[in-house]
Parts: C-alpha cells; sequence; structure tokens
C-alpha cells in the first residue's frame, strides 16, 4: 500500500491491515507545507479508509466469503502477528465492533 499527503496523513506501517495481510509493505510519503489541518477532523483517513474497506469487500467477494467474517480472519490474524514494536491497533476491539455491527444489523 502506498499512501501520500499533507502531513498527518493515516498510513502507518503497523496499523491494520499489518500482521492480517502476508507481505504487507506500506510506504508514505508527505508534502511539508504551512497549513494545519489538524481541525479538518481527520481528512484524508476518510479517504484511505474508503478504499482500503472497498478493496477487502472486493476481495470477500472473489473469495466468495461474507465480507464481516473475512475482515473477522483478518483481524484475527493482526491479533496474533503484531507488526513492529509499538503497534498502534487493537485488532481484537476491531473485531468486537464488528461482532456488534453484524449483530445489530442482523
Amino acid at each position: 500500500m502506498k499512501a501520500g499527503g499533507v502531513p498527518e496523513f493515516p498510513l502507518y506501517a503497523n496499523r491494520f491491515p499489518a500482521g492480517a495481510i502476508d507481505n504487507y509493505l506500506a510506504e508514505s510519503w508527505q508534502i511539508e507545507y504551512n497549513i494545519t489541518v489538524g481541525a479538518f477532523r481527520a481528512p484524508s483517513s476518510k479517504f484511505k479508509a474508503a478504499s482500503e474497506q472497498s478493496f477487502l469487500d472486493r476481495l470477500a467477494e472473489v473469495m466468495g466469503k461474507d465480507p464481516i467474517a473475512f475482515r473477522l480472519e483478518l483481524l484475527k490474524r493482526a491479533e496474533t502477528n503484531q507488526v513492529g514494536e509499538n503497534n498502534e491497533q487493537d485488532a481484537k476491539r476491531y473485531a468486537g465492533v464488528l461482532e456488534q455491527v453484524r449483530e445489530k444489523s442482523n
């Protein structure tokens, strides 16, 4: 996965899907400039999340798997295969959210 943008962009080597996908590599670059983006409430993470989750939906479809079940499989792998010393993801918590979504949405 490659991402680029302004400071505070959301691609980090030790966040999901790190640990869930074999041979995953996160590469990033950024443009330095003098405009503060913190007040915009994570403008670039929404775009990354949309493309990442759309890609996971497509993979699940091609593999003939339920999209939530597929994500839960990936999160289980990520939970047991932590990447880096300072891991910034809580795969168990993410899985709990998906379980609740599945339950509430039927």
